[in-house]
């Protein structure tokens, strides 16, 4: 700005120059008449620039706002007085040039003196309208300013009413949040309640081997707790040796150690407890231990008494044949060959029906022994069903109670969301503030350098009035009148001059009230902003760990719940399979019990027309039939006897082949559960890892949030300093109007210094800014984190579902097996009725098959028909006997495994019996312990007394 002053002063100045240099040589051309016309020129041109001046003065004022009229009123009366000053400087110039008329007799060095008096008025006049312009630019700044400062602290207020709005909406927040919080950690605690009621019954569901083997580890571990236990008793028994010899102060001591022997003697009887119920569970299991050693005895003597019995039987079926033998010898020599050729038939067809009803009743009995056994494992699968039923409702609780708390966690986290949300607004709102700070002092650092320039003007036009009024002086006396008036002249500008500084001082006096008020109110609005954010922040941080626990908790009993989950969609595939097992074996014998049906129909057919054939030929087997009744007797008799023992042995088989199926498929359903939990608990642990780390980055994100905050209440109080600096600065300003240029040139670089500073302060901010957007990008990454975590989560709830469906299904299914084998009993129930009508019938038929002797040769064709049927019969005992030939391996493997569980359980009975000493030796010793403790005491006590 000075250049420019500097610069157009220069040039007017040689303008000015030039024009003299013309009027001169004018003047020399022409004296008289063309300096009157000349003199006419230089007071119409003076005239209209300053009409010109006078009109610009109007048109500025006339653009003014309403708001600003009072102040644009103080500018018109100072623009009338100037107006007033120009037209006495107008009459002066008049008369002037009236006395000019009258002197014009006077030689030409005094023409040349007033000549050089008018270039010097006219160099003054323009010096004066300049500086009237600059007046007019810098009051019309002032102005701006002003109502730039008025709207800017309207928008600070406004801002202010909003933030107080939105802490008195934060406040309620946080009440209600509070409020959510205590429901919530209600809900916790009957979850944990809840959660380890469900514990408890899910650990007493597992099997006895897994009871026992966790008992043992319970056991061992309760063992080395006590042990540790014990070792710090003794360190505490040492220091209490060591300290004996101490103050008073030993009593508190002792004290503290009584309770803690106290708790420890409480404990050792809570083990006590569990140590006598160990011992209870483990003579009950010694008993049933002892019950089926007993049973097992009990069969081996049954196989023994079955072995001789049928010795026995083998030794009088030998006698009856040689008996047999010696009848038939002496029947050959009394009866014809006819007579020994119906024997042979007869005997024939007689073991090919002992045959076939021995079959009968074996079927009969495999049937009865299938059904018995299919009735237990119904009512197995019954109660297990019902026992699932009742864990699937448990989970299906848990579920719900887990849902509950997934959507509270989802709510929570869109709370922590909006709360960003709202850091990320009064951020943003802060960042604007700052900009406007910014602009308000480059504004002032503008306006003052400009005043700055009009003072340094204004000195340079006083410096240049002062030389002019030298040179007058020294070169004539006679222009002491007109010396005089420019003396008034210069008075009176002297006078606005100091007026303009004064206004200038005003305004600088306001500016810097503005600027107090304003850094006042910024000042509030900062502590408000950092009261309200410092409680928000330990506010965040409350919610934040009271979140993390809750998510904690939430994922442990989600973990919980996952794994009731995973037992039971095992315990359910467990179930399929045996019901799958089921439905084929029950295919099974609905497939034997048609085709044994289809055999009954087809014999009874058979046997009614041999029954018509049978009767005439009755009467003629009667003489035979007193000698055949006896060997049948002992027949029947016998083969009763291998029939039972038969049904014994099959039934023995049976049961220890459906104890080995159910031995494997346990130990298939264990190992794929435990196979199913481990992979189950690696996604746990993956979903765990995954929170984890979701919640690290929120921490992190929250962290970072707090640093921000902490940076903007630096740049805050770096902002405090800088309008403090601005402050020192005016004040300078100030000074500096009565100050040399010496102390000019020192302000203008300490503005340097304060631009630099500004600068820098800028470019940190830039990098602030930087590093909000990236901390936006990363939270946008963590929402789009949570959002897939969620996503996680409802296809999880969405496979739970599902898997509820399936049991809902499996449910039907099982009642619909339930009717099946309902069904299939009302079945066997009626073939057994079938089947004891048909032992009736067979009794009858046996009394009228004795009369079929004589006629031989029509049942030998009959024969013949059925040998086809006595082959397949034939393949199936085949089938049979290999059947059992399996079952016997199988028996064996079993007698194995129980040999091998047997084992098992006396080497788990040995270290119950060496925990149980260990625990009696420990008891012995803290007796021992507790015995010293009190002979300690009573010997204190007695120091004491």
């Amino acid at each position: 700005v000075d250049r420019d002053g500097k610069h157009i002063l220069t040039y007017g100045e040689s303008n000015l120059l030039q024009k003299e240099g013309n009027i001169y040589v004018e003047e020399e051309a022409s004296l008289d008449g063309e300096f009157s016309k000349f003199e006419e020129s230089i007071y119409a041109k003076e005239s209209s620039h300053l009409f010109k001046q006078i009109s610009e003065v109007e048109e500025a004022s006339s653009v003014e706002d309403l708001k600003t009229r009072n102040r644009v009123a103080n500018v018109n009366l100072l623009a009338m007085e100037k107006k007033k000053e120009l037209e006495l400087q107008l009459e002066e110039s008049g008369r002037g040039q009236e006395l000019s008329e009258s002197e014009k007799s006077l030689p030409k060095s005094e023409f040349h003196l007033a000549n050089q008096k008018l270039v010097k008025m006219n160099r003054y006049c323009e010096e004066h309208e300049l500086d009237q312009k600059a007046m007019k630019d810098d009051i019309l700044e002032a102005l701006t300013v002003n109502d730039t400062k008025h709207k800017k602290l309207l928008e600070v207020k406004e801002a202010f009413t909003g933030l107080a709005a939105e802490l008195k909406s934060s406040m309620k927040e946080m009440k209600a949040f509070q409020e959510e919080l205590v429901s919530s950690a209600n809900e916790m605690r009957k979850l944990e309640e809840f959660s380890k009621h469900s514990s408890s019954q899910a650990e007493l569901e597992p099997k006895r081997a897994l009871q026992f083997e966790n008992m043992l580890e319970l056991a061992q571990f309760k063992a080395k707790e006590i042990e540790g236990q014990m070792d710090s008793l003794q360190k505490g028994l040492k220091g209490l040796y060591e300290r004996i010899a101490e103050n008073q102060h030993v009593k508190g001591v002792l004290h503290a150690n009584a309770v803690e022997l106290s708790t420890i003697q409480e404990k050792l009887e809570i083990s006590r407890s569990t140590v006598a119920d160990f011992e209870q569970k483990l003579v009950s299991k010694d008993s049933i231990i002892h019950e089926l050693t007993e049973e097992l005895n009990m069969l081996k003597v049954s196989e023994e008494w079955m072995k001789t019995h049928v010795l026995e039987l083998e030794n009088l079926l030998a006698a009856s044949k040689e008996e047999l033998q010696a009848k038939h010898v002496n029947l050959e020599e009394i009866e014809l060959k006819l007579q020994e050729k119906i024997g042979a038939s007869f005997r024939n067809q007689v073991l090919w029906q002992k045959v076939t009803v021995q079959s009968l009743q074996k079927d009969l009995s495999d049937l009865t022994r299938e059904k018995v056994t299919l009735q237990s494992t119904v009512a197995d699968l019954s109660m297990k069903l019902s026992m699932n039923e009742e864990q699937f409702r448990q989970l299906e609780a848990n579920l719900n109670l887990a849902d509950q708390n997934f959507s509270k966690t989802d709510s929570l986290l869109s709370q922590a969301l909006l709360r960003n949300k709202e850091l990320e607004q009064n951020q943003s709102s802060f960042e604007e503030l700052h900009h406007d700070m910014k602009k308000v002092m480059d504004a002032t650092t503008k306006r003052n350098l400009e005043l700055e320039n009009l003072v340094q003007s204004s000195k340079l036009a006083e410096e240049s009035l002062k030389t002019k009024l030298r040179q007058s002086e020294m070169r004539s006396f006679s222009a002491e009148k007109r010396n005089m008036e420019l003396k008034q002249q210069f008075n009176t500008t002297e006078m606005r001059c100091l007026e303009a500084e004064s206004e200038i001082e005003d305004l600088n006096n306001q500016a810097t009230a503005t600027y107090q008020s304003n850094a006042e109110l910024e000042d509030k609005v900062q502590s408000s902003h950092s009261k309200t954010e410092v409680e928000k922040c330990v506010k965040h941080k409350e919610q934040g760990t009271t979140a993390h626990q809750s998510n904690v908790e939430l994922g442990d009993k989600v973990q919980s719940s996952h794994f009731e989950t995973e037992n039971a969609v095992t315990g359910a595939d467990e179930f399929e399979q045996l019901l799958e097992t089921a439905n084929y074996r029950i295919q099974e014998l609905e497939q034997l019990l048609a085709t044994l049906e289809a055999k009954y129909r087809d014999t009874e057919t058979e046997l009614k027309q041999y029954s018509g054939k049978v009767s005439a030929l009755f009467a003629e087997i009667e003489a035979y039939q007193a000698r055949s009744e006896s060997l049948e007797s002992v027949l029947q008799a016998a083969n009763e006897k291998e029939s039972e023992l038969t049904d014994a042995l099959d039934a023995t088989i049976k049961d220890r082949k459906k104890l080995e199926d159910l031995s494997n498929i346990q130990a298939k359903s264990l190992s794929e559960a435990e196979n199913l939990i481990q992979i189950l608990q690696n996604k746990l642990k993956s979903f765990g890892a995954k929170l984890e780390s979701a919640e690290e980055q929120l921490q992190a994100s929250s962290l970072r949030e707090k640093e921000l905050v902490e940076k903007l209440r630096s740049t805050g109080e770096q902002l405090k300093h800088d309008g403090k600096a601005v402050e020192d600065i005016n004040t300078r300003n100030l000074e500096m109007n009565s100050l040399n240029e010496s102390l000019d040139k020192d302000t203008g670089f300490k503005f340097k210094e304060a631009t630099l500073r500004f600068n820098q302060k800028e470019s940190e901010f830039k990098e602030l800014h930087e590093k909000l957007q990236f901390l936006e990008e990363q939270k946008t990454l963590y929402e789009d984190q949570a959002f897939e975590t969620n996503e996680e989560v409802a296809s999880l709830k969405a496979e739970l579902e599902a898997n509820a469906m399936k049991l809902v299904s499996l449910d039907n299914k099982v009642e619909e097996l339930n009717q099946e084998v309902l069904e299939s009993d009302l079945r066997a129930e009626q073939i057994s009725l079938e089947n004891e009508l048909m032992a009736v019938t067979n009794s009858k038929l046996r009394l009228e098959l004795e009369a079929c002797q004589l006629k031989l040769n029509q049942l030998n064709q009959l024969l013949n028909t059925n040998h086809a049927e006595m082959e397949a019969t034939s393949q199936q005992l085949a089938s049979h006997v290999k059947t059992i030939s399996k079952l016997t391996d199988e028996n064996s493997t079993y007698l194995e495994l129980q040999s091998a569980t047997e084992y098992r359980l006396r080497g788990t009975e040995v270290q119950l019996h060496e925990t149980i000493e260990k625990f009696k030796q420990k008891d012995s010793e803290v007796r021992d312990l507790s015995e010293k403790l009190l002979a300690l005491e009573t010997q204190l006590r007695s120091q004491t007394g």
